[in-house]
């Protein structure tokens, strides 16, 4: 086996770390990715002092192939965005149940950064996930003073993390998080036992029910919105979806970014051979999504909104949290090919015909279209 340098300059035992899969590779690449974007934002509003990311399973924050996971990423994320921000506060909290890989977690930091900005802080903790969830004590401080904070929950399987604690937290505080649910364990195990402490009470038997009970259960305090992003094996088996649960849709615009980014707007990850053969180039496949997603956009909310005056700020807040399209999307790809076939009528309340995000919208409907 070849050694990547740095876990042989450190000395870390591989038996300690995983190898990487091609479904947590992009996992990685889209968590990181809205990392970035969601960072861009939180530096640049007035009213925030703290910037908080909380991966509640960080595991040992590198793989056997040397690459870095999810923590280090962001560590390093955080040490730029420190040194450009001097005035915030940045809190990076990482935990996880095996103390031998949140020490070769440290071991790294320290390795990649000996000369840590003031305003950049780590925590390290050695808990069990739900355990940890309950610790406002050590948190307080950190998200309830003028916060920007995102959690990341990626456990191992689904019958680790209860819903319960998580609900709590963000009962508590104002924040982003990112869930990741094995579905495949549902599909495969039915829902059992282990999987019943984590989800409460329920007769909910399907992988579909306990995803939507799982959402409704986590739309408490703050939280508004959720999108889900569902990741397969190469035979199409699904594995996990990756739920998003944010207070606000300017989350889920950038949320938006990172998944077109990352996935090329496709519907879903599946795994891959590296070297097969592509038949159509990227700019062509994402013209040929973006054609799909706005099709299933403009049934949608045709069917959602018949006969109903809407807001734009409420047409695009559904189709943000319902569709794959990002918000630069819905006027010229939904709203006015609507427009062109008279199943949207513009209200034009401002006096403005030029100006479309102020105004309301009567939808006609399909059944509207057909008289």
């Amino acid at each position: 086996m070849i050694v990547s340098p740095i876990i042989d300059d450190l000395g870390i035992n591989t038996f300690h770390l995983d190898e990487k899969s091609q479904q947590t590779d992009y996992k990685i690449k889209y968590v990181t990715e809205y990392v970035r974007r969601w960072l861009q934002v939180s530096v640049n509003r007035d009213d925030i002092r703290n910037i908080n990311f909380m991966d509640c399973m960080s595991n040992a924050g590198i793989y056997k192939d040397g690459e870095f996971g999810t923590p280090i990423i962001v560590f390093q994320l955080f040490i730029d965005n420190a040194r450009q921000n001097p005035s915030i506060n940045f809190n990076l909290f990482i935990n996880d149940n095996d103390k031998s890989r949140v020490e070769i977690c440290k071991k790294v930091m320290d390795f990649l950064c000996q000369d840590k900005p003031k305003n950049l802080s780590i925590f390290c903790a050695n808990s069990d996930v739900n355990d940890y969830l309950e610790g406002f004590s050590q948190f307080d401080r950190y998200f309830r003073s003028k916060p920007s904070s995102l959690v990341f929950i990626d456990p191992y399987n689904a019958g680790t993390v209860r819903l319960t604690r998580i609900s709590s937290f963000l009962k508590r505080y104002y924040c982003e998080v990112i869930f990741n649910f094995f579905t495949s364990d549902v599909v495969r195990n039915g829902v059992n036992n282990k999987i019943r402490e984590c989800i409460g009470d329920s007769d909910i038997k399907s992988k579909d029910d306990l995803l939507r009970y799982l959402i409704s259960n986590l739309k408490v305090g703050f939280i508004k919105f959720s999108f889900s992003y569902q990741f397969r094996t190469s035979t199409n088996t699904e594995i996990y979806q990756i739920v998003f649960f944010t207070p606000h849709t300017k989350g889920l615009e950038k949320l938006k970014e990172a998944l077109w980014q990352t996935f090329n707007g496709r519907f879903y990850h599946r795994n891959h051979s590296e070297d097969q053969l592509q038949l159509i180039t990227d700019e062509e496949e994402q013209s040929l999504l973006i054609e799909l997603h706005s099709k299933f956009a403009k049934e949608s909310l045709s069917r959602r909104f018949s006969g109903q005056s809407k807001k734009y700020s409420e047409i695009s807040a559904y189709l943000i949290e319902n569709t794959m399209l990002k918000e630069s999307d819905f006027l010229r790809h939904v709203i006015k090919p609507l427009m062109i076939e008279g199943l949207i009528r513009k209200r034009n309340i401002t006096g403005n015909p030029n100006n479309y995000k102020g105004d309301d919208y009567f939808i006609e409907g399909e059944s509207n279209e057909r008289d």
